[in-house]
C-alpha cells in the first residue's frame, strides 16, 4: 500500500518476539552472511532492511541487567580471553557525566566521524554475541535478546552506508539513527484501535476513516485571517434580517444590563477575551487593565495567558448580554454583521476583524447549546436541547 502511494519502503522494523522472528524468515535472504538484507518484494533490484526495534531492545537490555540478581553482565573484548564486568551501577554513573555532552550523538554521514559510529555498531554487534549464556543465564543477556542486539546494530550500519552511497533518488546526507525506532507507529496504532473502538484486529478500513476524521478535525482547527464570512456557505432567512424594534430598545439599554451583569459572567467573560486576544494578538494588552476582572486571569495565569485590552473586554461583555438578552433568533452571519456595528455604535477604540467576531460568535453559541443541554436529564432531551438551540439561536 505504501509503494502504491509513491513511497520507497527500505526497511521493516519489529520488536524481537518470536513471531516477529518468524515472520522475518519468511522473506529471500540476499546473503546467508547479512540475513537482516532480504530482497524487496516490490522491487527485486532493491535491498530490504529488518531490523529489530531498537527501543525495545533497550528495554530488554534494562530488564536482563536489573533482574540479573548481581545486576551484572559479563562480555568479552574481540582479542582479549579475559573477561570483562559491566555493572548497572557503572552505567547510571557514565549517563550522568557523559548525556549532555555524548560525542556519538551526532549524525552518520560519509566523513570518517560517520565511518567511526558505524565501525562502532559492529563491535557492540560482537560484544552482544558474547553475552549470550552459555548454558544457564548468569552474569548474560537472554539468547533472544543478544541475538536481536547484534543482528540490529549490524543491520543499523548497513542501513546506513546503504542510505549515504546508493545512486537512487532517497540517498540521503546524513542518518539519524534515533529515528529508526517504532514508537511513533506504535503511537498511531494506539490511536487508530482507541478511535475504532478499542479494537486489537484494524482493518484498512477503520484506518482510512480515522485518518479522514483526524484530516477533518485538522482542518477545522486551523485560523483562516482572510476568509470571507459573506461567501459563507450557510444561507437562510435570518443571514439579512434587520434589527427588529425589541432589539433597537435593547441595543439603548445594552450599556447599562452590562453594567448589572453578575461579578461571575464577567470574571469569565474577560477570560474568554484573553482567550480571544491569544488569536489575535493586535488585541491584547501587554498588562492587564486595572479593573477586578483582570484579578480572576493573573491568579490563573501561569506564563501562558493573555491580557485582552479593556476594548475588546467591553466588546465581549456587551455581545454576551446581546446574545442572551435579544427576544429574536440569530444565525452566526447575522449576529456577526451585529457585532460590526458595535465598536461605533458603544465608542469603543477597536479594529476588530471578522475571524475575531467569529470567534466570539462561535463561543456565545456554544455556550447556549451546552447550558441547555446539561439542564435536561437524559441523552435524548441533551440531543433535543442542542438541536433546538441551533433553531432557535442558529
Amino acid at each position: 500500500m505504501l509503494e502504491n502511494c509513491g513511497a520507497n519502503v527500505i526497511a521493516v522494523i519489529n520488536d524481537n518476539n518470536r513471531v516477529n522472528q518468524s515472520f522475518f524468515k519468511k522473506f529471500t535472504q540476499q546473503s546467508p552472511e547479512t540475513p537482516w538484507i532480504v530482497q524487496s518484494p516490490s522491487d527485486i533490484q532493491r535491498p530490504l532492511f529488518l531490523l529489530y526495534d531498537p527501543v525495545h531492545l533497550i528495554k530488554n537490555i534494562r530488564n536482563n541487567w536489573m533482574t540479573e540478581k548481581s545486576q551484572t553482565l559479563e562480555f568479552s573484548v574481540p582479542g582479549q580471553e579475559e573477561k570483562l564486568l559491566a555493572k548497572w551501577s557503572d552505567l547510571k554513573d557514565i549517563f550522568q557525566a557523559t548525556r549532555l555532552r555524548d560525542p556519538d550523538r551526532q549524525v552518520i554521514d560519509s566523513t570518517p566521524a560517520g565511518e567511526r559510529i558505524l565501525n562502532l555498531l559492529h563491535q557492540w554487534a560482537q560484544l552482544a554475541q558474547s553475552m549470550s549464556p552459555r548454558k544457564v543465564r548468569e552474569r548474560a543477556l537472554t539468547r533472544d535478546t543478544a541475538e536481536a542486539l547484534s543482528w540490529t546494530c549490524r543491520c543499523l550500519a548497513d542501513l546506513a552506508r546503504y542510505l549515504l552511497q546508493t545512486e537512487k533518488s532517497y540517498r540521503h546526507d546524513y542518518v539519524l539513527l534515533g529515528f529508526f525506532q517504532q514508537d511513533d507507529l506504535e503511537r498511531h496504532f494506539g490511536h487508530f484501535r482507541m478511535s475504532a473502538g478499542c479494537n486489537f484486529y484494524l482493518s484498512v478500513e477503520d484506518v482510512l476513516n480515522t485518518h479522514a476524521i483526524d484530516r477533518t478535525q485538522f482542518m477545522l482547527q486551523q485560523t483562516h485571517d482572510d476568509l470571507d464570512y459573506k461567501q459563507s456557505l450557510h444561507s437562510c432567512s435570518l443571514c439579512n434580517k434587520k434589527l427588529t424594534e425589541a432589539e433597537l430598545i435593547l441595543l439603548d439599554d445594552l450599556s447599562q444590563e452590562a453594567f448589572n451583569t453578575s461579578p461571575d459572567e464577567k470574571l469569565s467573560l474577560y477570560y474568554i477575551a484573553g482567550y480571544i486576544s491569544s488569536k489575535h494578538r493586535e488585541l491584547a494588552s501587554n498588562e492587564p487593565a486595572n479593573i477586578p476582572e483582570s484579578m480572576y486571569v493573573q491568579t490563573l495565569n501561569r506564563g501562558g495567558l493573555q491580557f485582552p485590552c479593556t476594548n475588546l473586554f467591553n466588546l465581549s461583555l456587551l455581545a454576551y448580554v446581546f446574545f442572551i438578552k435579544t427576544p429574536e433568533r440569530l444565525c452566526r452571519n447575522r449576529f456577526i454583521k451585529i457585532l460590526e456595528d458595535f465598536p461605533q455604535l458603544f465608542h469603543l477604540e477597536l479594529n476588530i476583524q471578522k475571524p475575531a467576531l467569529a470567534r466570539i460568535t462561535n463561543i456565545l453559541m456554544k455556550r447556549f447549546a451546552s447550558y441547555h443541554a446539561t439542564t435536561n436529564e437524559g441523552q435524548d432531551r441533551r440531543k433535543i436541547a442542542k438541536l433546538s438551540s441551533s433553531t432557535n439561536k442558529q
